[in-house]
């Protein structure tokens, strides 16, 4: 299988990609032998469901400031001053990818800053900003299907990871931090978790796995027909400030592009979206 191109480089605008392959290349390929016709099952063979189950693999949060010392982010209350490990540069994608396989069992999580990556024991997430800020405070942060793609569990009630909370409740804190996190939360009708990627208004853009019968280029075949393809999506708030999706696209093996978003607008360039897989959903 193939790289998702790196489209960008390193730096805060790759690291979305980065993980979208880590996910690819290292937590489906090792998740192989739990998946039946296209779909994870639990230990006993059977369909797990979305929101509650979580995969066979480690989850991955990494928190990105790009500019900041680990010592301004002590101060800043973000990170304990303990159980920080050295730093570890990070030139392209494929470091980052290399350093996770590498890195990502135990606990805690992971920081990004000033071109390199070092694992963190203890990452706030702020709790007393999300008491403050309330349930629908906190769920404006995501949209409605963030739980499950078709969206029949509902965000409320099923927020409660700690990653998850701590990728959302970081930015609102300190507003230059991005989070960066693999979920292990089913999603999707594979029973594999989303990759997300939020900032101080939110979720900015996901992917996810989907199992299609009819798959022409899919980044995994399924025996009894049909493969597993990549979706990736684009949120923006709309007129009643509620998060939605307006873009999104299939990532297969014929379309291996993951785009970096253009944080204050859309620029394609001379890049025509409808020409690339785009598909305009709102």
């Amino acid at each position: 299988m193939g790289n998702v191109e790196d489209y960008g480089g390193m730096g805060k605008r790759g690291l979305f990609g980065a993980l979208v392959r880590y996910h690819i290349e290292h937590n489906l390929s090792n998740c192989g032998r739990y998946i039946g016709g296209g779909r994870l099952r639990d230990p006993l063979g059977g369909e797990v469901k979305e929101g509650v189950y979580e995969g066979p693999y480690e989850g991955v949060l990494v928190m990105a400031d790009g500019d900041h010392s680990i010592k301004e982010l002590v101060r800043a209350g973000v990170l304990a001053d303990f159980g920080i490990e050295q730093q570890t540069p990070i030139r392209k994608q494929e470091d980052l990818v290399d350093y996770l396989q590498k890195n990502h069992s135990g606990d805690g999580a992971f920081m990004y800053t000033r071109g390199g990556v070092r694992r963190v024991a203890l990452m706030n997430n702020h709790a007393n900003l999300l008491s403050r800020m309330g349930e629908d405070g906190v769920y404006r942060l995501v949209p409605k299907d963030f739980v499950s793609e078709d969206g029949s569990v509902h965000v409320r009630g099923n927020l409660n990871h700690t990653k998850t909370l701590a990728a959302l409740a970081g930015p609102q804190a300190v507003k230059y931090l991005e989070g960066f996190q693999v979920r292990r939360s089913a999603y999707g009708n594979t029973g594999m978790g989303a990759v997300v990627h939020t900032n101080k208004d939110g979720v900015v853009e996901m992917f996810h796995f989907r199992y299609e019968a009819d798959a022409k280029h899919p980044l995994v075949n399924v025996e009894s027909g049909g493969g597993i393809v990549g979706v990736y999506r684009r949120f923006r708030r709309d007129k009643n400030d509620e998060l939605i999706c307006y873009m999104e696209r299939i990532i297969d093996e014929e379309h291996r592009e993951i785009p970096v978003p253009r944080y204050r607008h859309e620029n394609f360039g001379s890049r025509s979206p409808s020409k690339h897989g785009w598909k305009r959903v709102a």
